[in-house]
């Protein structure tokens, strides 16, 4: 009889029907389960700040968008640390000492060359060199324009994103990554606020 139980608990096994308490752990698709996979687009991304290698957010912001395969360039103070930091991410890196304006223009300019223009603008707390950039002819048509930072002026042109002290720096870095896909550009003239749980709240300018 026991016998007869356990064939009849692997056949219910195998027919995925077991009456114990069985969690799935991989989906039907393949992924594991609380996952999802979909396509990410290979954008062309141009982060400044005022000097990004030692910025923790504008750090965090190349090394995710280089992780899911986009190409981005950087801008820095420092080119001994902006190489590092390009080895490290597989990104780019540009030397635009103290925000010079005909440094970032040369920058743009290089990467235009060789990438196509710039589809994502990202400023992090570089207010002069990204004004400077957005109404440069080296962006694309449709680029999307993103300010990050605490006490941003917000711009009808652009998503601006505002920081609360001590808002982490992951929680960022996922709002970015979603931001970069291209059905963002819906969201120009909005401003999200990511509160230091990291719960955004939209709001309109």
């Amino acid at each position: 009889m026991a016998d007869n139980y356990l064939e009849k608990k692997m056949e219910e096994y195998r027919r995925g029907n077991s009456a114990g308490n069985y969690t799935r752990r991989m989906t039907p698709n393949g992924t594991k389960a609380g996952h999802i996979l979909m396509p990410f687009p290979s954008r062309r991304v141009l982060v400044i700040a005022e000097d990004v290698p030692s910025d923790d957010i504008a750090m965090g912001i190349v090394r995710s968008l280089c992780t899911t395969g986009c190409r981005v360039a950087f801008t820095g103070n420092d080119f001994s640390e902006g190489q590092k930091a390009a080895q490290s991410t597989g990104g780019q890196f540009h030397k635009v000492p103290n925000g010079n304006l005909t440094a970032l223009d040369n920058a743009m300019a290089y990467i235009t060359e060789k990438w196509g223009s710039v589809e994502i603008l990202i400023s992090c707390g570089a207010e002069n060199a990204f004004n400077h950039a957005s109404a440069s002819h080296f962006l694309d048509s449709g680029c999307v324009r993103i300010i990050v930072g605490e006490n941003i002026t917000p711009s009808s042109g652009a998503i601006s994103v505002e920081l609360l002290a001590d808002t982490p720096v992951d929680a960022v870095t996922r709002l970015i990554l979603y931001l970069a896909l291209p059905d963002s550009a819906m969201l120009c003239g909005y401003k999200i606020k990511v509160s230091p749980d990291g719960t955004p709240e939209l709001t309109a300018i």
